[in-house]
């Protein structure tokens, strides 16, 4: 009985060591991407949203001389980082707007 206990009391001790570990590396993620540099086109289309209000991957890719895929990366970027939410599905009608309370941007 001695013996399970012990076993038990490691098992429960090594089970918080990993939580505590996990929840540490979280919260580093969490702060990185808070801190993290913003590209400079990431940049230009936050310039963009302040002067026009909305942006479409089609301006974003006339914007910055990108392909659909690299627009398409970079505005769910922006979305991941809370600056801008798309507005719409899928399609000519989507198109993004800064978010009300987006963070301050990091200049690079």
């Amino acid at each position: 009985m001695g013996y399970f206990v012990i076993t038990t009391i490691i098992f429960i001790f090594v089970v918080l060591i990993w939580v505590v570990f996990a929840l540490v590396k979280a919260r580093q993620r969490i702060k990185l991407s808070k801190e993290r540099p913003i590209s400079n086109r990431l940049e230009k289309a936050i310039e963009y949203l302040q002067k026009k209000g909305k942006i479409t991957n089609e301006e974003y890719r006339k914007l910055n001389k990108v392909s659909d895929t690299t627009a398409v990366k970079d505005l769910d970027e922006l979305e991941r980082l809370g600056l801008v939410k798309q507005i719409g599905k899928k399609g000519r009608n989507v198109y993004y707007v800064l978010t009300k309370d987006y963070p301050p941007v990091i200049h690079s």
